[in-house]
């Protein structure tokens, strides 16, 4: 009786398995040991676990006292067998009753999921996902298209790994973007499945150029947009160029087609936009996805009014440092901020192509040049909108009017990824025909964003000079 492991026992160790029990009660007396009983025979099927018989494996002589037996060690995912017969002198062995236990199982635990990927056109991604595992893991990778539907995939001209932990997507095209995932299995019988990880081309996700009395994304496949208001066609830095009234007009991306499209841009991304407006407000979105509530982000004017910021949430340094410079003057200014939560870990502003800097106002030393974060940012399922945002859910939406600063927007655009400090000093030195010192080189002494032989001249005619005061003696 009271066997070890007890009988039905799940999550037994495999290692050093001892099999233990009380002899069967004296019949008269069932608290104590029968003393008749001279040794016990054991029989397992551990050997074969798939064999129903058990079989022989060793007689222990009674003692009166607790028995056992052992080691074995045994495998993950098994249910075992086995019985004690107790031995009586010049009688049949008392059968034992049968006791069954099972070892622990080896369900694969996923210590590292399948990284988001962006790729050139035509580029190859690679999805990996890291499995500790006690018994043979296999594989499978899918493509997820609603959770219910999602396809399994299979090796072709395209697709390597399949059925490996690595998956290869090759000659990677617009019509493969969408997310991918594992679902690792093993003898335990018991699947898991990996994180879904996004993958997308390299590319602008969306695009308002305004053109041609147009308010939608010129983008093929991005969402449609629906027009809040009665915005008014202008003319702006290229082309036309919207005008927005305070309070009462903006713009936003269907809610039924935006979903997901915008999700890779949690990841990393970079929003832009040209912007005229003398409406210098706090914390006034400019483009935004949803940006409160701890979902999204938004490209906006921040704690002081007229000067920009980059709000990002869930990812530390949420709001982000305001901008160095207003743009609340009537001009035509190039706001962008950048977003990276898997590499660099940071995000970054940019006005009129230069990156927004902090200084010390003690020293004047840099203190940053962008705002470090610590993750991805919040997910929402939410629209884009310009001029506004919109928050609340699905189900209950609000436009919020009482945030809409008028102001006139062009060339509003989305990436999926991080524009570097050239490409945007260029975007603007496109449109404005101004040059742009992204970096000022050190030794630049006349400010003309170059270190040259007229800055020799400058050092040269202050070699020696000096206004060192030097006490009396």
């Amino acid at each position: 009786k009271n066997p070890s492991p007890a009988n039905g026992a799940q999550e037994v160790p495999t290692d050093e398995v001892m099999l233990s029990w009380y002899p069967a009660p004296d019949p008269e007396n069932p608290d104590v040991p029968n003393p008749a009983i001279t040794a016990h025979r054991l029989y397992t099927n551990f050997d074969n676990p798939d064999d129903p018989n058990l079989y022989f494996v060793a007689e222990i002589p009674n003692t009166g006292e607790r028995a056992e037996y052992g080691p074995f060690t045994l495998e993950t995912d098994i249910t075992y067998c086995w019985r004690v017969d107790e031995v009586l002198p010049d009688v049949n062995d008392i059968t034992g009753v049968l006791w069954r236990f099972e070892t622990v199982k080896s369900t694969p635990i996923i210590t590292g999921h399948p990284s988001y990927q962006v790729v050139e056109e035509g580029g190859t991604a690679s999805f990996t996902v890291e499995v500790d595992s006690m018994s043979p893991p296999t594989f499978q990778w899918y493509r997820y298209v609603d959770g219910t539907n999602d396809i399994a995939l299979t090796d072709s001209e395209k697709i390597s790994g399949s059925q490996e932990q690595t998956l290869y997507l090759s000659n990677a095209q617009l019509d493969d973007e969408g997310g991918f995932y594992c679902i690792v299995s093993n003898l335990s019988g018991i699947p898991v499945t990996s994180q879904t990880a996004l993958f997308g081309i390299k590319r602008r996700l969306a695009y308002w150029s305004f053109e041609d009395n147009n308010p939608n994304s010129v983008v093929p496949g991005s969402p449609a947009t629906i027009v809040y208001g009665n915005p008014t066609f202008v003319a702006g830095p290229v082309g036309n160029a919207m005008n927005f009234h305070t309070g009462l007009d903006m713009l936003y991306t269907d809610p039924n087609e935006t979903l997901s499209y915008f999700d890779i841009c949690n990841y990393t991304m970079t929003v832009a936009c040209w912007v005229n407006t003398t409406n210098a407000r706090t914390w006034v979105p400019f483009v935004a996805r949803h940006g409160e509530s701890g979902q999204g982000w938004q490209l906006r004017q921040g704690s002081v009014a007229g000067r920009p910021t980059f709000t990002t949430r869930g990812t530390g340094n949420d709001d982000g440092t305001r901008g160095d410079r207003t743009i609340a003057d009537g001009n035509w200014h190039y706001v962008v901020g950048t977003f990276d939560g898997t590499d660099q870990k940071i995000k970054k502003l940019y006005i009129d192509g230069v990156l927004s800097k902090v200084y010390s106002e003690d020293t004047g030393k840099l203190l940053r040049a962008g705002d470090e974060v610590s993750g991805l940012i919040n997910p929402t399922l939410l629209p884009v909108g310009i001029a506004g945002r919109v928050t609340g859910d699905l189900e209950n939406m609000t436009i919020e009017t009482w945030n809409i600063a008028g102001a006139k927007y062009d060339e509003v655009e989305i990436y999926n990824y991080v524009l570097d400090a050239e490409t945007i000093a260029q975007n603007y030195a496109n449109i404005t025909g101004q040059s742009v010192c992204v970096e000022q080189p050190e030794n630049d002494l006349d400010g003309n964003c170059f270190v040259d032989l007229n800055d020799f001249v400058i050092f040269a005619s202050e070699w020696l000079g000096g206004s060192l005061i030097q006490p009396n003696l």
